[in-house]
């Protein structure tokens, strides 16, 4: 039995061999606590705007974005989650070959070959405290692929400077 990406409690559970509430699932971005106390009387007042879809385009979030960042709302992709963002790119980028440093999050490659694209990996050592090797990463790239950089690295924690990427790119 498998458990997949995380949050299936249930599934962990009995892989586990335990009561759900007996874990804490850190693979799903969920929060264990539920929503904060003084969050719960906002959710309770829009409890009757349930019965409506929410708007599909999320005008309001991208609104809301783009003032705050002070960018044109066109360039503002709003999703449920990263994931579903990187599986739709996955699918429209022209790229038929992804570059991912590795251990990564494994939906990088996932979405990667699903969208049929072919997935190359470049090993993050330990030795090196998981850290990119930009030389080694640049010796791998001919101009033509995607290369999927997390930010801080998930699951190592380990991030790089903007600077950096700057020269790299």
């Amino acid at each position: 039995m498998n458990s997949g990406h995380g949050g299936n409690l249930r599934v962990l559970a009995k892989l586990a061999g335990c009561e759900v509430d007996q874990l804490l699932d850190f693979s799903a971005n969920i929060n264990p606590l539920g929503p904060p106390e003084y969050l719960r009387g906002t959710i309770s007042r829009a409890l009757d705007s349930l019965v409506n879809y929410p708007d599909p385009a999320s005008e309001d979030l991208v609104k809301a974005a783009s003032d705050a960042i002070g960018c044109d709302g066109e360039k503002i992709v709003p999703g449920n989650g990263s994931s579903e963002l990187l599986f739709a790119l996955m699918r429209v980028i022209d790229q038929r070959r992804v570059v991912i440093p590795v251990p990564s999050y494994i939906d990088y490659a996932t979405a990667a070959e699903r969208a049929g694209k072919a997935v190359e990996t470049i090993e993050l050592r330990l030795a090196d405290g998981f850290a990119i090797d930009w030389d080694l990463l640049a010796g791998s790239l001919d101009g033509t692929e995607a290369v999927i950089l997390g930010r801080p690295n998930n699951p190592t924690g380990v991030s790089f400077g903007a600077e950096e990427f700057r020269k790299f790119a």
